[in-house]
């Protein structure tokens, strides 16, 4: 169950992640754009305004300059058009707030004229020098160091605008800061009710895990005594009108659930085992092998032939006795599925900071590619159930959990549509 809870509290975490990343992302994109909308709209004003500020001539103004006049006249052909309606982001104290500076050059792209009357952060130097660097980008808009530039071509002459955006960047800078600080604030805040209220969320599947693993155990013990019940009985039969192919049927059949009962039992006990194995070093290479004698003469009277490549002194933390029980688990599997007169192998060699174990047999029935799900309980393919191999379903199940516990990985392939493959990593 602490998997489980695990696996649930990291899902809704990276599901609430996600989410949050995308309306950051989103929000901050908008901000941004509006960002360089405003100081777009401005630069455009400077720009019919040919540099500066365009106001409309007073006509009540009896000190008007016919210089500047004409100067615009010459270098802006806008200046005959009507001024458009400026945009909503630019009031009346724009102008007064706004700190910028102009360069010019001529058809030559030689610096004509430099303006530096509304910036005090910058000298005459500097503006030539930022405006070198966007020259080449005629016309077009960006942002240099703290500046956002506008660069027009009027006939064969360029102006370069720069306001001042220091203060809009700095405001964006901190929105963003801030929204990712209260995005984050906010992840650790449902982290914390996750780790206090899932084990309350989980409570009806863990009550219905507790529910099956008492199953399991409560099941095995009660099929115990009409098991014995029914063997000793058959015995007393055989005694009585001798052995007949009835009496010989309900023997076997009564190992095969004597047999699925231990599984039951087993199985419930590896659940419980979790987290609390008693481990010791001892030689897996020792431990397969003696395996694999006990199993040579089951082999043999079933026309299998064993072959065995195991790296010698291979030791390894865990629980022996689970180990043994995984190898046997695994034969077993081997010998009851593969195809008469086959070869099974089985190999246990070291690879870079991991022992790997591999067990293969000819098997017909299965589809080529992962066959994990042999892993799952009470799971029979079509084949071993019409088959009569007296399985359960339970076995593969056992070596899943003990690989489980032990912080391996177990997985089966059919590689090539015709063999199953077992990979243990440890």
């Amino acid at each position: 169950m602490k998997k489980i809870r695990r696996n649930f509290i990291v899902i809704a975490m990276l599901s609430m992640f996600l989410v949050l990343s995308v309306i950051i992302a989103a929000l901050n994109y908008i901000n941004y754009q509006k960002m360089e909308k405003a100081l777009d709209d401005v630069t455009r004003i400077l720009e019919i305004g040919n540099g500066s500020f365009y106001e409309s001539p007073d006509p009540s103004e009896e000190d008007h300059d016919p210089s500047i006049h004409s100067y615009q006249e010459e270098d802006n052909p806008k200046a005959h058009n009507k001024v458009p309606e400026p945009p909503k982001s630019i009031s009346e104290e724009t102008p007064y707030q706004t700190r910028y500076f102009t360069v010019r050059y001529d058809a030559s792209g030689t610096i004509y004229a430099t303006s530096v009357g509304h910036i005090s952060a910058v000298n005459a130097t500097q503006a030539r020098s930022y405006a070198a660097e966007v020259y080449d980008s005629a016309p077009g808009t960006g942002f240099i160091d703290i500046y956002r530039y506008r660069t027009v071509k009027s006939g064969d002459r360029v102006l370069c605008i720069f306001i001042d955006a220091e203060k809009e960047l700095s405001t964006y800078r901190g929105s963003l800061i801030t929204s990712i600080a209260i995005s984050a604030a906010g992840l650790f805040s449902v982290f914390l009710l996750l780790c206090i209220f899932s084990k309350l969320i989980l409570r009806p599947v863990e009550e219905s895990y507790r529910k099956q693993k008492q199953f399991l155990t409560d099941a095995g013990h009660e099929l115990k005594t009409p098991l014995t019940i029914i063997d000793a009985n058959t015995e007393v039969l055989e005694m009585e009108i001798g052995s007949s192919k009835w009496l010989d049927s309900t023997r076997n059949q009564v190992i095969r659930l004597t047999n699925m009962v231990k599984q039951f039992t087993a199985l419930a006990k590896m659940d419980e085992a979790q987290g609390f194995l008693q481990k010791s070093r001892f030689s897996l290479s020792h431990a397969l092998s003696e395996t694999v004698d006990l199993f040579i003469p089951v082999a043999t009277s079933t026309h299998r032939t064993l072959q065995v490549s195991c790296a010698e002194d291979l030791y390894y933390v865990g629980n022996e006795e689970q180990f043994r029980q995984l190898f046997c688990l695994l034969l077993d599997n081997a010998i009851k599925y593969s195809a008469p007169d086959s070869t099974i192998e089985l190999t246990l060699s070291k690879r870079g900071k991991h022992l790997c174990f591999i067990i293969c047999n000819e098997c017909n029935g299965l589809e080529k590619g992962s066959q994990d799900i042999l892993f799952e309980r009470f799971y029979r393919s079509d084949s071993s159930r019409n088959s009569s191999t007296g399985g359960s379903g339970i076995g593969l199940s056992i070596a899943h959990s003990i690989v489980e516990n032990h912080k391996g990985s177990i997985h089966a392939e059919n590689p090539d549509g015709k063999t199953l493959q077992i990979k243990v990593l440890l």
